[in-house]
């Protein structure tokens, strides 16, 4: 059973009709002076450089949308953390009264590598993942290369000698 202290319907629409005035009223005179809390960080991990298999370069895990400015970032290779080649950056304010921040990893991506940044808010037991992979270089096939080159080149002699032809062609032989 429900306790008998309660209030009843009538009585907590005056508290509702209450709290949404006072929302309200703090609501337009906050707005953009008093910050808030965003949801959940947006994560994008990419390469500093261009990408070259077994070439050194550096992941950039861009971290937005972050209030308040206070969260954990790590990172896994293969699902195995990694601490060391790891630096982060300071929070950065953006005019919409959140904060970005930027983590760095340098590494030498093999075939196969699977990457993680992992953002977790200080207090949250959430945390939002991405994974970057390297992705494949793609296959150049020889074969159609050289077919493809040895017909232009054929062209290529055929247009002038046809060129030729017509020139020849159009000369005054008596003359």
């Amino acid at each position: 059973p429900l306790p008998s202290d309660l209030e009843t319907p009538p009585e907590l629409r005056l508290d509702v009709e209450l709290c949404r005035g006072v929302l309200d009223g703090l609501g337009r005179s906050a707005t953009g002076v008093l910050p808030q809390a965003r949801g959940m960080p947006v994560v994008q991990v990419f390469p500093a450089l261009p990408l070259a298999l077994g070439e050194a370069n550096t992941l950039l895990c861009l971290v937005e949308n972050v209030f308040p400015p206070a969260l954990d970032v790590t990172w896994t290779r293969g699902g195995v953390p990694i601490t060391r080649g790891v630096t982060q950056g300071p929070f950065t304010p953006t005019p919409e009264l959140t904060f970005w921040t930027l983590s760095r990893l340098e590494v030498t991506p093999e075939r196969g590598d699977v990457f993680a940044c992992l953002v977790t808010p200080q207090g949250d037991n959430a945390s939002v993942v991405t994974y970057w992979v390297p992705p494949e270089p793609p296959e150049v096939p020889e074969l159609p290369m050289v077919l493809c080159g040895a017909v232009m080149a054929l062209g290529g002699v055929l247009g002038l000698l046809g060129l030729s032809l017509l020139l020849l062609s159009r000369t005054d032989p008596q003359g």
